[in-house]
């Protein structure tokens, strides 16, 4: 029950109202400032994440659209319930996207796994909704996974969290291990940032990047061509065809076979000197 919800119950009651509403006022406004200091926290964390991947060089970021912008997805571990978990993503997950400015995309994990889990609940599986499932899992894979971590101890709770390539596993970016405050411990009312922001000069965007992305791509599959690869029609659009191609390629060059076109895989392409004489 909520405090309005209970203020508007015990209206009725004069002594009871008399003798409970400064209880209740106390609460509320511990809870409010709780929030207030949690939502610094989060903002402070999102800060700390995207400065760190923003001035981290562009080859240690990969993405799943090419040279598209990276998918970034957060999970949050270690919390007492999945609920207080979820409530920690989901706050961490809104202060990244607020303060990307359309630097990278998001992926909200939660979210999937309800709807995959809606899908398993509409009946019997069939090949249809295991191929939604799949499609669904393929088109939201996170290019950065930001990871965090609940500690508890002598009655205080605390939380970091760690940006991770999914490539390759590096550690990207960390934060320091911080207080997270409830209504059962009151944040203090002014809580000054750790740093201040670098003065870091925002990268600047080409005026044809999706023009620029399927000249990549076509790149890409004309030199799948010229080495034995068949990507398919060459026409800068990434298909089932090219990613197949792609596949085959990443065997044979001893890469991580996953059908994605990142730069890694098109700096070994322009290096790669095999090609198929007719």
């Amino acid at each position: 029950m909520n405090g309005a919800l209970l203020m508007e119950k015990i209206r009725f009651h004069p002594i009871v109202a008399a003798l409970l509403t400064p209880v209740l006022l106390a609460v509320l406004i511990a809870s409010s400032t709780a929030q207030a200091a949690n939502d610094r926290l989060f903002s402070s964390f999102a800060r700390t994440i995207l400065q760190t991947l923003n001035a981290a060089p562009v080859d240690s970021l990969p993405a799943t659209n090419g040279y598209g912008a990276p998918r970034i997805a957060v999970r949050t571990v270690g919390a007492e319930t999945p609920e207080i978990a979820a409530n920690y993503t989901r706050q961490l997950l809104l202060a990244l996207q607020k303060q990307a400015k359309g630097r990278f995309a998001f992926v909200a994990l939660d979210s999937l796994d309800r709807l995959i889990l809606d899908i398993k609940a509409e009946g019997t599986p069939t090949p249809e909704a295991t191929a939604r499932i799949r499609n669904l899992r393929v088109n939201a894979r996170a290019d950065v996974l930001v990871a965090g971590t609940v500690r508890r101890k002598n009655g205080e709770t605390r939380l970091s969290y760690q940006a991770i390539n999914t490539e390759t596993g590096a550690l990207l970016a960390s934060t320091a291990s911080r207080l997270v405050y409830t209504s059962s411990r009151p944040a203090p009312r002014i809580e000054p940032p750790n740093i201040e922001p670098p003065n870091i000069e925002p990268r600047k965007k080409t005026a044809s990047h999706q023009s620029g992305y399927r000249t990549t791509v076509q790149e890409a599959e004309q030199m799948l061509f010229d080495k034995g690869y068949d990507p398919g029609p060459i026409d800068g659009h990434l298909t089932s065809e090219t990613r197949a191609a792609l596949r085959r390629y990443q065997q044979d060059s001893a890469m991580p076979m996953n059908g994605r076109l990142t730069r890694r895989v098109v700096n070994n392409l322009r290096r790669d000197t095999r090609a198929i004489v007719f």
